[in-house]
C-alpha cells in the first residue's frame, strides 16, 4: 500500500507541467536518492484504514432530525398565515414586519412523533421547518396584501383633493 510521502509524490510528478522535467537533469544517483527517500517509513505515519473497513454510521439525532423537517415540510399546514395578507393591506409595509416575526415567535408542533426515533430531535427538526413555512407564507401574504393596495391606490388615480369653492 501506497504512504502518504509516495501518494504526493505521485501527485506532483503528474501535476508538474512537463518543460519543468526538461531543465532536470537525469542523473542516476539523484533518481535513486529520490526512490530511497520514498521507500523509507514517515515519521509521522498517516494511518488510513482500509475502504472495506469504514462503515457509514449515521447520528440517531440528526436522522431524526432530518425526518422531522422531512415530515414537517410535507405536512405542516402554514395556510392559517395567508390572514395576514390583511395585515399587509391595512398596515402596509409595517404589517409586512408584524406578520413575519408573529410567524417567527411561533412553535409548530406535530401531530404525533412516529415510534422508534428520538423525539427531542425530531420534535427539533419538526420545529425548525414548521417555522420556515409560516414565516414565508406571512411574509408573502402580507406582501401580496401591501401589494394589493398599491394597485388599488395608483388605479383611483391616487389622493382625491377636493378643493373648497
Amino acid at each position: 500500500m501506497m504512504n502518504l510521502r509516495q501518494a504526493v509524490a505521485v501527485v506532483l510528478l503528474f501535476a508538474v507541467p512537463s518543460p519543468s522535467f526538461a531543465q532536470v537533469t537525469s542523473d542516476q544517483t539523484q533518481w535513486d536518492r529520490v526512490r530511497a527517500r520514498l521507500s523509507e517509513t514517515a515519521s509521522l505515519e498517516v494511518g488510513v484504514p482500509p475502504l472495506a473497513s469504514l462503515s457509514m454510521q449515521v447520528d440517531d439525532c440528526a436522522s431524526a432530525r432530518v425526518d422531522g423537517r422531512r415530515d414537517a415540510s410535507q405536512q405542516h399546514k402554514s395556510g392559517a398565515w395567508w390572514q395576514a395578507s390583511a395585515l399587509g393591506f391595512f398596515v402596509p409595509l409595517i404589517g409586512i414586519g408584524i406578520a413575519t416575526a408573529a410567524a417567527a415567535a411561533t412553535n409548530p408542533k406535530p401531530t404525533s412523533v412516529p415510534p422508534n426515533v428520538n423525539s427531542d430531535c425530531y420534535l427539533k427538526g419538526y420545529r425548525k421547518e414548521g417555522k420556515v413555512k409560516n414565516i414565508r407564507t406571512a411574509f408573502a401574504a402580507s406582501t401580496i396584501g401591501t401589494a394589493l393596495l398599491v394597485v388599488l391606490f395608483a388605479a383611483s388615480g391616487g389622493p382625491v383633493i377636493i378643493a373648497s369653492p
